[in-house]
């Protein structure tokens, strides 16, 4: 009889036993450990990242999003004035401004210029500017001389603002120079210091006026000087204030920086006019000159040209020093 083969072992398992797997005789289950492949580490150091890059782009985004409308929002908020209207003093190589920020932040300024083609950039010194703090900045002026001056008028000024967030703006200031002396300030200083001015105030009176009767005329001699580097020319002269002009010595033309004698001849046409605006007593005379002069005023003008301007007006002699002027009409119109 052929011996028989051992029955095959059978193993019974717990599932819900908490330790290892065992038979029923008591014996331990042993399992290989499960090991991922090459490929699958790649992929799951790709995976993660894929999802930590994301997450850092998506705060970068939002961070700089944040940063823009911060940005935005500060030059929104700048905002400058000047504290008066005498806010700026001048020296041989600078001149300085008095400006308030009335702003929630903290500004810098970083240059300042006239709205002129050719006009430098003037840097700024001892420029911060709290928050409602009024501050002296000074600017220094320009080491050329722009020739735009010898034309130029009136000209806003542009300053360069730098907030606090970094970020620059510019801000234009549109006051005329002849009232307001924040352009003033760099306006007036630069022509004196170049020599260059615009016809307007190209011309002035060097000396006394000299005056002569002539039947019941009046004829000044004037003393006319040009302070500009450039030529200019005398048209004509005008007189208001109840005065006709008679006669003059003119077209005169005047070489930069000369000066030459001109003769007018004025008569009394309307004697209330001329005693209104010329013929000031004691009270209506004020407590300076510049108080005396008003738009009813007489006033003497030349009519001036330039290389690049016709018939501008040039004031040379008003009522407020025009004493000799005044007694005449208080002579031709002595009921007034």
């Amino acid at each position: 009889m052929a011996e028989q083969p051992p029955p095959p072992v059978i193993t019974i398992t717990d599932p819900s036993a908490p330790g290892p797997l065992t038979d029923v005789l008591g014996e331990d289950v042993t399992r290989r450990p499960r090991r991922q492949t090459r490929q699958q580490r790649g992929l799951a150091w790709l995976t993660t990242a894929i999802v930590a890059t994301g997450a850092v782009g998506v705060w970068a985004a939002n961070q700089i999003q944040h940063d823009h409308r911060l940005d935005r929002q500060a030059l929104r908020e700048i905002s400058i004035v000047t504290v008066t209207t005498d806010g700026f003093s001048s020296g041989a190589s600078h001149v300085q401004l008095s400006l308030l920020n009335d702003g929630p932040h903290r500004l810098t300024v970083v240059s300042a210029r006239l709205d002129s083609p050719d006009f430098p950039e003037l840097l700024a010194a001892g420029n911060t500017l709290p928050p409602n703090e009024p501050q002296l900045v000074s600017f220094s002026l320009p080491k050329t001389c722009p020739r735009s001056l010898s034309q130029l008028l009136r000209a806003a000024v542009l300053l360069r603002v730098r907030t606090y967030r970094g970020g620059e703006r510019t801000i234009r200031f549109k006051e005329d120079p002849i009232g307001s002396s924040f352009a003033a300030g760099f306006f007036f200083t630069t022509m004196a210091r170049c020599g260059l001015y615009p016809p307007e105030l190209s011309l002035q009176l060097a000396g006394p006026v000299n005056t002569e009767r002539i039947g019941g005329d009046l004829r000044l001699t004037l003393t006319v000087y040009n302070r500009s580097a450039d030529a200019r020319s005398v048209a004509s002269f005008a007189v208001s204030g109840g005065l006709a002009l008679i006669s003059s010595s003119t077209p005169v033309k005047l070489r930069g920086h000369e000066a030459t004698h001109v003769r007018v001849r004025l008569r009394v046409t309307d004697c209330t006019a001329a005693s209104g605006s010329w013929a000031f007593d004691a009270p209506q005379q004020g407590i300076t000159q510049t108080f005396r002069i008003g738009s009813g005023d007489g006033e003497l003008d030349a009519v001036v040209t330039a290389a690049a301007a016709t018939g501008v007006t040039a004031t040379l002699l008003t009522a407020a020093d025009g004493d000799e002027v005044a007694r005449w009409v208080l002579e031709r119109c002595p009921s007034r």
